[in-house]
This record gives structure tokens, sequence and C-alpha cells, in this order.
């Protein structure tokens, strides 16, 4: 795509106005993967002046049509009031959309949210299984967590949060 290559500079020179021309008009048009460009052009002032507002915008736009990377960056805003108030309800909202659509940087964040007891009361089960998950994926390493918290439950908790694992299917939205 040609707004690809405006923006990462290979094949063609750099070009941030011209990639943020195209990806408007494919965001515009209702497109998940413009909303999502364009909300990363923002988030990271890429050519524009970072608008963390108008990132929020354009994540929340491609993450209602089931984009897990912009669900788990409007999560992110949301859990720090950048671009939008600090609101973590609506945070874990968008952590557990992405979380179940197997996203690992969700499911970790899930497990340290849970772990950690923020903005939910504190759960090692569930801290525990969306931990369990997010190992699952390579890039991922929980071992010593996941080790910290079989320490911290009881044998019939850890089963149950074992099962919860076993017993994960992914949600796909898309």
């Amino acid at each position: 795509m040609l707004a690809e290559w405006y923006t990462s500079g290979q094949r063609i020179p750099r070009n941030y106005p011209e990639a943020y021309r195209l990806y408007q008009a494919i965001a515009e048009s209702g497109h998940w993967f413009g909303e999502y460009q364009l909300a990363q052009i923002y988030a990271e002032g890429r050519g524009v002046p970072q608008d963390h507002a108008k990132a929020a915008r354009w994540y929340r736009a491609a993450a209602e049509q089931g984009i897990p990377d912009a669900q788990l960056a409007l999560a992110e805003l949301y859990a720090n009031g950048q671009g939008v108030p600090r609101d973590g309800q609506e945070s874990l909202h968008w952590f557990r959309r992405a979380a179940r659509q197997n996203h690992a940087l969700a499911q970790a964040r899930l497990g340290a949210i849970y772990e950690q007891g923020i903005d939910v009361p504190a759960n090692l089960i569930l801290a525990y299984k969306w931990t369990a998950l997010a190992a699952r994926h390579p890039a991922i390493d929980a071992c010593e967590i996941l080790v910290w918290l079989e320490s911290r439950l009881r044998p019939e908790e850890l089963v149950q949060a074992k099962v919860m694992v076993a017993q994960f299917e992914p949600d796909w939205e898309i």
C-alpha cells in the first residue's frame, strides 16, 4: 500500500504528510485499517502534532470494528487519561475485548490489573488466567509471575484458574 511506503520510507522517500492524506481518506471511508493507521499517526505525532484526543477518536472507530490492536491502544489511553478522561471501567472494557480475541499484550495487562486490583477488586484467579494465556505467546515472558501467582493461590483456586485457561476459546470479532 502506498501510504505504508510513505510512512516507512521503503521503496519511496518517507513522506508523512502524504501518508497522512492517504490514511485520512481511507479512515473517512470507514475502513478499519485507515482508522487505525490515522490513530497511530496522531498518537505518535508523525507528520502532524501529537494529539491523543484525535488518536482516541480513530482508535475507537477501529476498535468498534473489532480490531484488537485498536482496542488495546484505546484501553491504554483510558487507563492513562491521554486524550480522554481517565476511566478505569472503560479501559477494562477495551482490555477485555482485545484479550478475548487472544491479544497477548491485552491478556498480560489484564493479568496485572487483576493481580494489583487496578479499578477492580484484586482477583488472583483471574490474574493467573490472563497471565497464563498471555504466556502462551512467545513474545510474553510471564514465568516468574505465574510462579508467584501459583504460590499465592490455594490448591483449589489454582485448579480453578487452570481450568479457565484450558477452556478459553478466543472470541474473534472480525
